[in-house]
């Protein structure tokens, strides 16, 4: 089962997103892991199951996260697409609900930590050979941009992604 990094929880009252720091409902996440270890167990030798943490830990994904963190500090139209996509997701926490226990900018600046951590574990993925991407709910709209050429001057595994959403309606 995939877990979120740390910086982002459930709330137990509303089930949002929280960008509320050092904070851990262990129990949540004891229940979810116990329903993961036993999802994969009705799994085992079905599939290959590849866990992203072991991608998260690797050295490529420390090479990856540095090259994106340098290209945010440089490259003006992907340093502005990364900040809108995360305040686009603060906007979307609010109207569903959410309460932001931080000062938002607090919270825009740790959605841009997460945003460049992911996109570097994506890239990871890209590299060894899962170009293939299906989200369950709307891609990020900046990876669609990497696939569809906005970043022409970016050399990047994640230009190489093919980024499918996965929209799942109940009949």
């Amino acid at each position: 089962m995939i877990f979120p990094l740390k910086r982002y929880f459930l709330s137990k009252e509303s089930g949002c997103v929280s960008a509320t720091q050092n904070i851990v409902f262990p129990d949540v996440y004891d229940v979810k892991k116990k329903e993961g270890e036993k999802w994969l167990a009705d799994l085992e030798n079905k599939f290959q199951i590849d866990f992203w943490e072991t991608h998260y830990k690797s050295n490529a994904r420390e090479r990856e996260f540095k090259k994106l963190s340098s290209l945010f500090e440089t490259h003006i139209l992907f340093r502005d697409a990364i900040k809108l996509t995360a305040s686009d997701f603060i906007d979307r926490q609010l109207s569903r609900g959410c309460h932001i226990h931080v000062d938002r900018n607090i919270a825009i600046n740790s959605s841009i930590e997460y945003l460049l951590e992911e996109m570097s574990v994506f890239s990871v993925l890209i590299e060894d050979g899962y170009k293939v991407q299906v989200y369950p709910g709307n891609q990020l709209k900046i990876l669609k941009d990497f696939a569809n050429g906005v970043f022409t001057d970016i050399k990047s595994n994640l230009s190489k992604g093919i980024y499918i959403d996965l929209t799942i309606k109940k009949v």
